[in-house]
């Protein structure tokens, strides 16, 4: 007689008595790959999470699909700074080149520099900037008087740099700033890089106006929200680039924040109401004809936190309902550390005493999560030794580099790579741990006061005692090799307790 419960009953409940059966899965199935994750920024997608759609990308097509997301940052630079719209269409957009092309703030600068650097208009501009003459008439509309040395010219420039509104056809820019707070701002900015009361010469004042340039530059760049959204479309290129993507091993894109999915997954009372259950499994699993998903992988990152964890535990359910595990990032605080600034010091190192995350570590459904830590280096920081750039000078990371200020990746993306490349090799009769180790990364070669070291691909050198607290504590190490472009995946494991594997299709239980 069929069982009256629905699939998800029935897998749920075999989960909970023993461990996961394998599933039988044929040969040419498809290994799909969903990667989640806030894709648009700050470009809220209309539909709920059940409405949207997995969007198939590969090297190909790659900058028509980041394209089709539009994304979009409304950020404000520095606590007391405008606030600048940024639209991204290709990868280049992330670039300080096109930003400095593209957008108000640099171009008000740039047309500053270029009258300083015209002999023609450089007195005048000098005068201007040291508060001696007026404004050229150029000015779309009086400003109101100012006090400091600066301020007419800056007036003037920041008032040509608020005029017309882009062409929306056009390439994506920045939508400018009130005109009075971008004028403020542009003021406060410069004035530093100013000796007041002196007749600087050209070489000087080119040289201040370039510093509040790098200035702006690196507040843009290194915003939380900028660096989110450029790891994640450049770690969607990293996969599509190594990943032999073909008719069997396919990567699909779903625009879904953190925050999203775990609204969704806590409005409901139900797994099967949920959204994201109706994304990953009924569009899937439970659709006639349709493909299951081999893998889903989050850009989302999990710490310490009770809310945390029993997120953690909405998706693991939900993964066993898929048949698919989840690849996700552990913030270092889960594990007891701060940061990986720096090697984990083992004398001073002390897990955190926490319940749920122990308690969750010993259900069955923990086998369909793995987590993974430290990132890993996307891209060179900007700059004349590393990857300069053609538009000005400049140099994203003065010594001493400021670790959070490097561009790092989501650890889940080099696990999900390392499992593509091995089901190219082995099809479904792949194990995990076949493929393990990571080159041709980024190497940063940092230079200070005479003296040369190398910045760990993946952000600090992991000791073999570090490495194995860490898969103690449930997650899997992301180990840099010492002065190499490489990183080493430990060991490929669930967060369960005790030691369990991966939860997966693949495995003895598939046909050959």
């Amino acid at each position: 007689m069929p069982d009256p419960r629905s699939r998800s009953q029935v897998v749920l409940d075999i989960g909970l008595g023993q461990d996961p059966l394998p599933a039988v899965t044929r040969p040419d199935t498809p290994f799909r790959i969903a990667l989640l994750g806030n894709l648009r920024g700050h470009a809220h997608a209309a539909q709920d999470l059940a409405a949207r759609r997995p969007v198939l990308v590969d090297r190909d097509d790659f900058d028509e699909v980041l394209a089709s997301f539009a994304p979009e940052l409304d950020i404000q630079l520095g606590e007391d700074g405008p606030r600048i719209t940024v639209g991204f269409r290709e990868l280049d957009d992330f670039h300080p080149d096109r930003l400095y092309e593209r957008l108000p703030l640099f171009q008000s600068l740039r047309e500053l520099r270029q009258r300083l650097s015209d002999p023609r208009s450089f007195g005048a501009a000098a005068r201007e900037l040291q508060g001696d003459a007026p404004a050229s008439p150029a000015a779309t509309a009086p400003a109101a008087p100012r006090e400091g040395a600066a301020a007419s010219v800056l007036d003037q420039i920041l008032t040509e740099s608020v005029g017309p509104a882009p062409d929306p056809a056009a390439k994506p820019a920045a939508g400018p700033p009130a005109r009075d707070d971008l004028q403020e701002y542009l003021r406060r900015v410069v004035a530093p890089h100013l000796l007041p009361g002196r007749d600087p010469r050209q070489p000087e004042l080119l040289a201040q106006v370039d510093a509040t340039i790098s200035d702006q530059m690196r507040a843009l760049l290194h915003h939380p929200d900028f660096q989110a959204l450029e790891s994640l479309w450049r770690g969607v290129y990293f996969l599509v680039r190594r990943l032999e993507t073909n008719s069997l091993l396919r990567l699909y894109l779903i625009d879904a924040s953190q925050e999203e999915i775990a609204a969704d997954l806590a409005a409901q009372h139900g797994l099967e109401s949920t959204g994201l259950y109706q994304l990953l499994v009924g569009s899937s699993t439970e659709a006639p004809g349709a493909d299951p998903w081999a893998l889903l992988v989050g850009d989302l990152a999990f710490g310490p936190a009770e809310e945390e964890i029993g997120l953690l535990e909405r998706l693991a359910q939900l993964a066993g309902v898929a048949g698919a595990p989840w690849l996700l990032a552990a913030h270092p605080q889960l594990v007891g550390l701060d940061s990986f600034a720096t090697p984990p010091e083992l004398s001073r190192w002390q897990a955190p005493e926490n319940p749920a995350w122990e308690a969750f570590r010993r259900t069955p459904a923990a086998r369909f999560i793995g987590l993974a830590a430290p990132r890993f280096l996307l891209r060179l920081p900007y700059g004349e030794d590393a990857e300069p750039c053609d538009a000005f000078d400049f140099e994203e990371l003065p010594p001493p580099p400021v670790h959070e200020h490097y561009l790092w990746g989501n650890p889940a993306l080099a696990c999900a790579l390392l499992l593509g490349e091995t089901f190219s090799e082995a099809g479904w009769q792949m194990r995990p741990g076949m493929h393990r180790e990571i080159s041709g990364l980024p190497l940063h070669l940092v230079r200070n006061d005479g003296a040369a070291t190398v910045q760990p691909c993946a952000e600090t050198l992991l000791t073999e005692r570090a490495a194995a607290r860490l898969m103690d504590a449930g997650v899997m190490p992301l180990a840099s090799m010492k002065e190499h472009d490489a990183v080493l995946l430990v060991r490929f494991q669930s967060v369960a307790a005790p030691l369990a594997a991966l939860a997966g299709r693949w495995g003895a239980g598939n046909q050959a």
